[in-house]
């Protein structure tokens, strides 16, 4: 038995009934993509409906009312709203990310957010940085964080902000929370695709900061706190990478479903083919784009698995392990893009018109999967430098 089975009881029957909701929610999500991708930013009903079967609680405590739900069940509920809508299942993923972060606060700062209201809505600002001026007890912060995703409907602002040194301060960085309301959202998200996240700019102009708001970034640095729910030992920058990832094998997954059900009538023209299903050529990149797509999602769910179980036993991943699973998730991506385009490829230019989900579903994975943490690049260094026993440093920073 991992440790992982050890929460299985009480993860299971909740994430039956999450994923039972997300897929009832597939028909409104459907409707409402057009308006996110037009918009640039995820309609209010849908938002609403996410609230209300519980999708923005997914990483809230479960002492304050939340889910708290495993990695693979997160992957797993924002899989399939990805199928109907990338950007809203971002969004999800976004909140919960910051819910995670926040759930490191003060007593005072959990209490502040959880305890209001446990279907946390935050945005966090992930390029672009800020500074934390003492002010008496608390701070004045300034600056600008862009890439904000779910921000038009978030009600906090979760940011990374350095301190200058001081007798109290170690200087930083800092994550900082602040109400929504006192920032100000720049509408800056002009983008090709994952137009619905609305991931714009937060400005922060001498924003009054008690000091109960800030996060020492030090918390995540180190071996995870004993006194933690294994949710909230897992590595920091894996946080992101797992809650993003169910977004882009659900683009894949409709891609795929969308063109392999049109294939039984869609003709081939100019050849002897009278169904796409009929023509050998077609078949095998079919089958090739599926093998991709089903790799993509093993390797995504083998590392939350591992990094869950690790994170229950009380260790952290080792610079070997830690690199394979940062490799692994980004080679996830890139399979799921391989697989994306493969479907609208075998499809025909038909797929490329407005009318067609499918020009939605190649834009969006191709945006997501560009994200840093999918960085495959950087990724591979990292695994590389890990297997040499390298200790040279490749992250800068938060």
């Amino acid at each position: 038995m991992t440790p992982r089975d050890n929460v299985a009881d009480q993860d299971g029957s909740i994430g039956d009934g999450l994923r039972a909701a997300a897929r009832g929610l597939l028909p409104l999500l459907q409707e409402n993509a057009g308006y996110g991708d037009g918009q640039r930013r995820t309609s209010d009903r849908t938002i609403d409906a996410l609230t209300e079967l519980g999708m923005f609680r997914l990483f809230t405590p479960r002492r304050f009312g939340g889910f708290e739900v495993t990695p693979r069940t997160f992957i797993e509920i924002s899989e399939i709203l990805g199928t109907a809508d990338a950007s809203a299942a971002w969004v999800v993923g976004a909140a919960a990310t910051c819910g995670w972060l926040l759930a490191h606060g003060s007593a005072e700062l959990q209490e502040e957010v959880f305890g209001a209201a446990p279907d946390v809505r935050a945005a966090g600002g992930g390029a672009g940085g800020g500074t934390a001026v003492r002010d008496g007890d608390d701070y004045r912060v300034s600056g600008k964080w862009a890439w904000a995703s779910g921000a038009p409907h978030a009600a906090w602002a979760t940011v990374v902000t350095t301190a200058p040194e001081s007798p109290t301060d170690a200087g930083g960085p800092f994550f900082c929370a602040m109400p929504a309301a006192d920032v100000e959202f720049v509408d800056t998200w002009h983008m090709a695709g994952m137009r619905g996240t609305g991931s714009g700019t937060w400005v922060a102009s001498d924003v009054a900061v008690p000091t109960h708001r800030m996060i020492p970034a030090s918390v995540f640095v180190g071996p995870p706190d004993d006194g933690l729910e294994p949710l909230y030992r897992l590595p920091v920058m894996l946080v992101g990478a797992l809650t993003f990832m169910g977004p882009i094998l659900g683009c894949g997954r409709a891609a795929l479903d969308y063109t392999i059900a049109a294939a039984h009538s869609k003709g081939v023209t100019h050849t002897v083919y009278r169904r796409q299903a009929d023509s050998t050529g077609m078949q095998i990149r079919l089958g090739e784009a599926e093998l991709a797509w089903q790799t993509a999602r093993l390797l995504a769910y083998s590392v939350a698995d591992e990094v869950f179980d690790l994170a229950a036993a009380g260790d952290a991943p080792d610079a070997v392990s830690f690199g394979r699973f940062l490799a692994n998730l980004s080679r996830a991506a890139q399979l799921a893009v391989e697989a994306t385009a493969t479907a609208v490829d075998v499809h025909g230019s038909g797929g490329l018109a407005d009318r067609s989900p499918l020009q939605r579903h190649l834009r969006d994975v191709n945006t997501a999967a560009r994200h840093p943490v999918f960085n495959a690049t950087i990724a591979a260094e990292v695994y590389g430098k890990a297997l040499l026993g390298s200790n040279d440093q490749v992250f800068g920073g938060l």
